[in-house]
């Protein structure tokens, strides 16, 4: 592994359009959302496209664009549909961990998960927040979605 380098301020270079699907068959890309709300696509991972997620997804990315994270990054177009799939639930998985509360816990009533027979410990492990702010948020969204 190579040692870190002092950073260069050049251009960003752009990566698909994220209107459609792409895999990343080497590096990584990000694509970036609102309020700091972004995804990553490592080498391997396919980005599904704005027309495949539910509107839960775009609502809590509102993906803009996307950016190389390597010079060497290099994506493609052509994805199948099980790749579409398989990028749907890696982007799910990370917006698990990111975005508001109250969206976190939307995503896991999406899924199917029974939020109401959960402890607040094991949904504070799904999304990333600890059992103790877990009660208060979950106190707070079942009052907001009743």
């Amino acid at each position: 592994m190579n040692a870190p380098t002092k950073p260069t301020y050049g251009r960003s270079r752009r990566g698909p359009n994220v209107i459609y699907p792409f895999t990343v068959t080497k590096g990584m890309v990000a694509i970036e959302g609102a309020e700091r709300v972004s995804i990553v696509i490592p080498q391997g991972g396919t980005w599904p496209g704005t027309d495949n997620l539910c509107d839960l997804a775009l609502d809590t990315i509102m993906a803009g664009d996307s950016f190389l994270l390597s010079p060497d990054t290099e994506t493609s177009p052509t994805v199948t549909p099980a790749q579409i799939e398989e990028g749907v639930r890696l982007v799910t998985v990370q917006l698990l961990s990111r975005g508001q509360s109250f969206s976190r816990l939307d995503f896991l009533r999406n899924m199917d998960v029974d939020t109401s027979r959960t402890t607040d410990q094991v949904l504070g492990y799904a999304v990333g927040i600890k059992r103790e702010t877990m009660t208060k948020v979950r106190r707070e969204w079942v009052k907001a979605r009743t």
